[in-house]
């Protein structure tokens, strides 16, 4: 565990590591966005179930274990990009719109979340620090090199693959 600033204190803690008060404020490690994450497994959940079969959203948000409010969210999205159906009325839920062969996990990726591994600081540099005058162009083609080889890796592997495993 590294080593913490006088009058700071780094424990862990089931969220990662959780950094205490520094300089007058709380600071917190930020969470990781699970929506593809969940997409992902409500595509594979769709994919698993019988042909024809609407699954409705009380259903799809135990097997998440969440709300089925997230559910409806996400699969706004899905619907929106052509990966699911929705059908209404009493007996209605969710279909996929495609055979879980034909979709990828990119296609997934794309429907819910911006797409993009990582996001450049949205301050603007400090011209008067060296490092930050610097870092936007240092870092560009690190995140470009991580972002194609995310998205190879995302085309290559289907829903299909993931009910399979």
């Amino acid at each position: 565990m590294p080593s913490s600033p006088a009058g700071t204190s780094w424990k862990k803690s089931a969220k990662g590591l959780d950094f205490g008060n520094h300089y007058g404020y709380i600071n917190s490690v930020m969470a990781a966005n699970s929506r593809f994450a969940v997409a992902t497994h409500l595509c594979a959940a769709l994919a698993n179930a019988k042909a024809g079969e609407p699954q409705c959203s009380k259903y799809l948000a135990s097997s998440v274990n969440t709300h089925p409010v997230v559910v409806r969210r996400i699969m706004a999205d899905l619907v929106k990009a052509g990966l699911v159906k929705a059908v209404p009325g009493k007996l209605g839920g969710f279909l996929l719109a495609k055979p879980a062969a034909k979709v990828s996990l990119w296609d997934v990726m794309q429907a819910v979340d911006e797409a993009k591994v990582f996001a450049f600081n949205p301050n603007p540099a400090n011209p008067e620090c060296p490092v930050s005058v610097r870092m936007a162009k240092a870092l560009r083609p690190v995140f470009n090199q991580v972002q194609s080889s995310v998205e190879a890796v995302l085309r290559g592997q289907r829903v299909q693959d993931l009910v399979q495993r």
